[in-house]
């Protein structure tokens, strides 16, 4: 696609946001021709994300609901409060079709409690989208959000203020912004299917290829993607970082660092718990990887945090089983072997009590591996309950999966998505 380049408008910036102040409250502007049949739309927007200066990373996200995919070079995407209003232009970048496009600018550009609104024109300054006016006084998850997805009305109706949807299954990653204390941290962004990666350099305006910045990124994604979102490291917990009176707690501290060494800065890995997936505060609750390495666990062996459950947990216990053979569909009258061996659960404290199978064809089975065989061909649901116990309590977590039983070999394997149940 070729490099993409964000040029901040530094000497249009009053200019742009005077012409925006005039036109932004006016939602009877008809689009020209050049806009009609390219209608992309804002989207989305966090005008205060989770964290604290300076690593406040405000963002938009932009999507286009047409069937065509459309150039926005010279496009503008400007705010009117911030500092008299800021403006970003768009260079060389085109958003395909059902596509969103999530900007995360590295410098403050939106205000929190006057009222802000971002304006989105085209090349030739027309106004394509604009947002309501907006208020959001608390740094956390919540954001402003268009629903239906791309339906644009011209009313303050399309909007919604809450936080992401969260698909269930699967794995995201994103890169640590920063970290809170010590069992919080920031990432960007919170999605798992980003076709594109791209930084620009918003002081030289290029982006060469063996000067990668950290001064605002781009990312483009056939799914939503939140900006700057909070992650809460789920199944631990860490001293506080500082008293009510603000002072930095040493051991509070320490924790903080020791996170920070595992996964400050770097790309991660985080699976997010789809019993529990927000907690209290809106923070997303996960299991975060970074390197390879299981970061909640690492803080506890470290005696950074202790290990704190709350329930229900994906984690407390982990139910998840494998079968073979695997290169092979599997047929009638052959057995087939359950390995439930990677099932686990997160609680230091606690025991795998027992392993309960159901087949689908009306027989069950226990047992960490167990074997099976099926007398007719067709499509069966497995499934496998897990139960732990910290000696206090019971806790059952459970997995189905559609297994396909052949009535001769050579045919491909077809297993579904596995399929979390919280309790059995």
């Amino acid at each position: 696609m070729g490099w993409i380049i964000l040029a901040i408008s530094i000497g249009l910036a009053i200019i742009v946001s005077d012409i925006a102040v005039g036109m932004a409250y006016d939602t009877n502007t008809e689009m020209t021709n050049s806009a009609e049949g390219t209608h992309v739309v804002i989207q989305a927007f966090d005008q205060n994300p989770a964290g604290y200066l300076p690593n406040i990373y405000e963002w938009v996200m932009l999507y286009n609901p047409t069937i065509d995919s459309v150039n926005i070079s010279g496009w503008t995407i400007s705010s009117i409060e911030y500092r008299g209003g800021k403006s970003f232009r768009v260079i060389n970048i085109s958003i395909p079709p059902k596509n969103y496009l999530t900007f995360v600018p590295g410098k403050p550009w939106l205000h929190d409690t006057k009222g802000e609104r971002i304006i989105l024109k085209d090349a030739e300054g027309n106004i394509i989208d604009e947002t309501l006016v907006a208020y959001d006084e608390d740094d956390d998850n919540l954001y402003y959000e268009r629903h239906p997805v791309g339906v644009d009305t011209d009313s303050d109706s399309d909007w919604r203020f809450g936080s992401q949807t969260l698909d269930k299954g699967g794995l995201r990653r994103g890169t640590v912004k920063s970290v809170y204390d010590g069992d919080t941290i920031h990432i960007s962004p919170v999605c798992s299917k980003a076709t594109e990666f791209i930084t620009y350099n918003a002081i030289q305006h290029i982006i060469p290829p063996d000067n990668i910045t950290d001064e605002g990124k781009i990312y483009i994604s056939p799914v939503e993607m939140a900006g700057i979102q909070s992650v809460r490291l789920v199944g631990i917990d860490a001293s506080e970082l500082k008293t009510k009176e603000g002072d930095i707690l040493e051991e509070g501290n320490e924790s903080r660092t020791f996170l920070d060494d595992l996964c400050g800065k770097k790309e991660v890995v985080f699976d997010i718990d789809d019993c529990s997936q927000y907690d209290k505060y809106d923070r997303i609750l996960a299991m975060v990887y970074a390197n390879g390495t299981n970061v909640n666990q690492e803080m506890q062996r470290n005696g950074s945090a202790k290990s704190l459950v709350i329930t229900p947990s994906e984690f407390v216990p982990y139910a998840n089983y494998t079968y073979t053979p695997l290169k092979l569909n599997p047929v009638v009258n052959q057995s087939i072997t359950f390995n439930a061996s990677s099932s686990r659960t997160f609680d230091p404290n606690a025991a795998i009590l027992s392993y309960k199978w159901s087949f689908g064809d009306g027989t069950k089975g226990t047992g960490e591996i167990t074997n099976h065989t099926y007398q007719s061909p067709g499509n069966y649901t497995v499934c496998l309950e897990v139960t732990d116990s910290d000696g206090k309590e019971r806790r059952c977590n459970a997995v189905d999966m559609t297994l396909v039983v052949y009535l001769t070999e050579g045919q491909p394997p077809i297993a579904g998505t596995p399929l979390l149940r919280c309790g059995c």
